[in-house]
């Protein structure tokens, strides 16, 4: 019978910290992890990166109801999207010679930009269960010189709570807290490692979270899909409100969104049309 795949988690990759930029600190972590960078370049780089995201919003204005649609981007920092995140990741390859921190750290391990290709699996596997299976087999080939960016839903008491993780060689690179991984594979805190099914129902649980019974969507035919009545939303308002230390490390537009949140009466992000799937990141196309 053969073994089933572990996965170690590795505690000395790179940490986001109290910033909500887990998407951005899985695709250093997948770039530069295992190099001789300190944290205090990685950490400008993030920043670096974090202040772009928040500059290519081109509306600007903070809504009391935001989406993929009326909101491209990025509102704070996070990523609620998977096409958002393969588009940006994109854009700061086409223009990393003007991202000065992040650039010098491609030079320094000689990286080269124009061979990092960034691979949406929704693009290329438009189905769910295919994905799936897809990543099951990629897993199980160890591919060398890629990485992936995967969601996850990081609280079994918060179906908002998604985060993003790096899976690399092996390795689980989470830049947040460990109870994270826990949570989202359903298992006793405190691991060090996971196996490749658990990493599996990790990605599901970001599925999962809009997923509920009502007399519409029981039948078989929609068992799959998010249930009709259920709006799966993220509380910015409350959330900004607990957010006050260390502002002045951060970009200068993350302080004024938090401003421009903590006014509004409310201010909720829905999920009802994001897309959460793998994102894959080569690192020697040809």
């Amino acid at each position: 019978m053969k073994e089933e795949l572990t996965f170690e988690v590795k505690d000395d990759c790179f940490k986001q910290g109290h910033t909500p930029t887990c998407a951005i600190y899985s695709f250093l972590n997948g770039l530069f992890y295992g190099e001789k960078i300190s944290k205090s370049c990685i950490n400008l780089a993030a920043n670096e990166l974090w202040d772009y995201a928040l500059n290519l919003d081109e509306n600007n204005k903070v809504e009391h109801e935001l989406n993929k649609y009326n909101s491209k981007y990025s509102v704070v920092g996070e990523f609620y999207d998977s096409e958002w995140l393969a588009d940006f990741l994109t854009k700061v390859l086409e223009n990393s010679k003007k991202l000065k921190n992040f650039s010098k750290l491609l030079n320094k391990t000689n990286i080269a930009q124009n061979k990092i290709k960034i691979i949406n699996f929704k693009d290329e596997e438009d189905d769910y269960d295919r994905s799936i299976r897809r990543f099951c087999n990629e897993l199980d080939n160890d591919l060398k010189g890629s990485f992936y960016i995967v969601p996850i839903n990081a609280d079994n008491n918060d179906t908002n709570n998604m985060h993003w993780i790096c899976i690399k060689n092996m390795k689980i690179l989470n830049s947040a807290e460990d109870y994270y991984l826990s949570n989202a594979a359903h298992v006793e805190p405190k691991r060090n490692e996971f196996s490749k099914n658990e990493i599996v129902t990790m990605y599901q649980g970001i599925h999962e979270r809009g997923k509920r019974l009502c007399g519409c969507c029981q039948n078989e035919q929609n068992k799959k899909k998010l249930c009709c009545r259920k709006k799966v939303i993220f509380d910015f308002n409350n959330w900004a409100k607990k957010r006050h230390t260390f502002l002045h490390k951060y970009p200068t537009k993350y302080g004024k969104k938090l401003k421009q949140i903590r006014n509004l009466k409310s201010c909720n992000y829905d999920f009802k049309n994001s897309d959460f799937n793998i994102i894959r990141v080569d690192l020697n196309s040809k």
